[in-house]
């Protein structure tokens, strides 16, 4: 089986194809007519003309119309399904690109709040250190409050003990 690099479809599907588009509308066109008579007799019984005697003819039509329709759309299927692709393809592509640049500052952002509240800013130099500093590694400024009452650490901008609630200063 032998591929076109622009067209992946087998070769042997293009003949198919083909016959898929002149028979189709063929058998839709011979479901109609049938459609048509069945209801043109039916409705010619109401003028006093006797029994419908073609009245089968729609129930033959709808069978033809439903059989004629699939083959017509199996036959214009490669072409209805690349002009899909063509004009979706874009959008998709818009959509995406536009959802990746929202949730990448998104993701951003929550990562430096992630970072943030896992770290301790200097108060005097604004430097992000680590969680567990006691100084800071810029300026060396202590990042912690001892409590006065049992010297337990407390964070540099707590303004009670953690541990005994006293003030701290």
């Amino acid at each position: 089986m032998r591929f076109n690099k622009n067209n992946i479809t087998d070769p042997k599907h293009n003949k198919t194809r083909k016959i898929l588009k002149i028979i189709g509308p063929i058998v839709l066109g011979i479901g109609i007519i049938f459609f048509l008579i069945g209801i043109v007799d039916f409705f010619s019984a109401f003028n006093g003309m006797g029994m419908p005697s073609l009245f089968w003819a729609c129930f033959v039509g709808i069978i033809f119309i439903g059989i004629g329709g699939t083959l017509t759309s199996f036959g214009f299927m490669k072409n209805v399904g690349g002009y899909v692709a063509s004009q979706s393809a874009p959008i998709l592509s818009d959509t995406v690109n536009y959802v990746a640049d929202n949730v990448s500052d998104s993701i951003a952002d929550a990562t430096n709040k992630i970072k943030k509240s896992s770290s301790k800013t200097c108060p005097k130099c604004g430097a992000i250190n680590d969680e567990n500093s006691k100084f800071c590694s810029n300026c060396g400024t202590s990042l912690i409050k001892k409590c006065a009452k049992r010297h337990n650490e407390n964070d540099i901008d707590a303004k009670f003990c953690s541990n005994c609630g006293e003030k701290l200063d």
